[in-house]
């Protein structure tokens, strides 16, 4: 082929042929085209803002046809992005929902999509429960049109999980990913909210990513995981991931962190009390109460998960830290973070639940002893979090310290979270995100917050 236009290659007006595989051509066709500008910026657009690198392009000169060449991996997702563009404007007000977990938070999150769904239809908001997971059963809405979820249907805590039971299908991630990048490429905006404690889903977000949806997040795991995976999530869809209910719950601190490195203020540490149920309990002793009486409270008002030495281990705190820790920049793996447990007692934490809870009154005197020792000095024990990222490296720990009266977090109120950040604008009188941090229902509203943020983002989502 070479040979017919050697004359024009040497003149400089073609080059030579190169051979590409693996492509496919995309044709858009139709009469409104001729008459209707910006037929062509709206097809390249869609294309652009969802990676899809178009190779080559021709137009016919009836102006009824637009072709372009791309990868042929990118073809599916081509044709779907451009039917979605142009033949499913009635659908631009759908909130497609899939949760993932129905345990305290999930079904709080579902009772509140359930009451707000009226309040959201008269923002022009359609929500719509489209799929609903446990470990081990799922249910999903029927296609095209068919029948809803309503998250209102199980109101109590354990409904869901027990209709799941009852009438769902075996858990598929497969068939549920197939379903929600079917509902992605309908139009409207497509949420995936994970409020599991799974370790095993940062597959699934990149799939959910790459179909089109947006990811909402409780889960600290996939972010307090290997460094690697943390920074893929935001390379692969970093407008598409919300997880500010990992760190803050219902508070602003993932947004704070944000705010002050988008206006270019580094942040050189962050400190505090990371964790609702610890502050409750250091609350509850520096007020001369009891340590097993203490635990035993907290674990009654829901503060603690079913085993408490989940909380008090401090990994918890670790996680949030870390993540935070990533966040401002510092490359730290969950080895790098120094934690001391609030009761570092190992006789006690391989025991089976129940026979834990008979000996915890065996700590008592121990942390009575502790918490005296600090009032005598006139300081206050506080189960702290901290991160400092001023020097070359990075230095993150989470264990019981001791501080003084002047420290922001001294007289916190029970179950309140203080996240404290200092940065070069903030330095003498450092900017403090404070509230209540303990409780589902706290942690379902951060995520229902990431869900309407994902739906007022949509538009700048790549």
């Amino acid at each position: 082929m070479d040979a017919e236009f050697q004359a024009e290659i040497e003149a400089g007006s073609v080059r030579p042929l190169r051979v590409e595989r693996d492509q496919s051509i995309v044709a858009v066709v139709g009469d409104g085209m001729r008459e209707r500008p910006g037929i062509a910026g709206r097809v390249f657009g869609i294309l652009g803002r969802r990676a899809v690198n178009v190779r080559a392009v021709a137009q016919g000169s009836s102006e009824r046809n637009i072709s372009m060449v791309v990868a042929k991996a990118d073809q599916g997702r081509a044709v779907r992005w451009i039917h979605r563009e142009f033949f499913h404007g009635a659908a631009a007000g759908r909130l497609a929902v899939y949760v993932l977990g129905v345990g305290g938070v999930g079904s709080a999150l579902l009772r509140q999509l359930a009451a707000e769904r009226d309040a959201l239809e008269q923002r022009g908001i359609d929500l719509q429960l489209r799929g609903l997971a446990s470990s081990r059963f799922m249910e999903l809405a029927l296609r095209r049109g068919g029948r809803r979820l309503d998250p209102g249907a199980a109101a109590d805590g354990d409904g869901w999980r027990a209709a799941l039971e009852q009438g769902g299908e075996a858990a598929d991630l497969d068939r549920l990913l197939e379903h929600l990048g079917e509902t992605a490429a309908g139009g409207g905006r497509t949420v995936l909210v994970d409020v599991t404690a799974s370790g095993d889903l940062s597959a699934v977000y990149h799939r959910a990513l790459a179909a089109g949806a947006a990811v909402v997040s409780a889960n600290k795991l996939p972010f307090a995981g290997p460094i690697a995976d943390f920074r893929a999530f935001h390379a692969d869809g970093g407008a598409n991931v919300f997880h500010e209910a990992t760190v803050g719950a219902g508070l602003p601190v993932l947004h704070t962190v944000d705010l002050l490195l988008g206006a270019g203020d580094p942040i050189e540490s962050v400190s505090g009390v990371f964790s609702g149920t610890l502050a409750y309990l250091t609350g509850e002793l520096s007020a001369r109460q009891v340590w097993s009486d203490a635990v035993r409270r907290a674990h009654r008002l829901g503060y603690t998960e079913p085993d408490p030495r989940d909380d008090l281990g401090g990994l918890d705190v670790a996680r949030k830290l870390l993540i935070l820790a990533r966040l401002c920049g510092a490359d730290l793996e969950m080895d790098d973070v120094d934690v001391a447990p609030m009761l570092d007692r190992p006789d006690l934490a391989d025991l089976p639940l129940e026979d834990y809870w008979h000996h915890l009154a065996s700590a008592d005197e121990e942390m009575a002893a502790r918490f005296a020792e600090a009032r005598s000095a006139g300081l206050e024990l506080a189960y702290l979090a901290e991160l400092d990222t001023s020097g070359d490296e990075a230095k993150a720990r989470v264990g019981l310290r001791a501080v003084p009266p002047d420290n922001p977090v001294a007289g916190m109120p029970a179950s309140d979270n203080m996240f404290v950040f200092r940065s070069q604008r903030y330095d003498a009188r450092p900017l403090i995100v404070q509230g209540p941090g303990a409780g589902t229902e706290l942690t379902a509203g951060g995520v229902f917050g990431d869900i309407l943020r994902a739906w007022a983002e949509r538009g700048a989502s790549p």
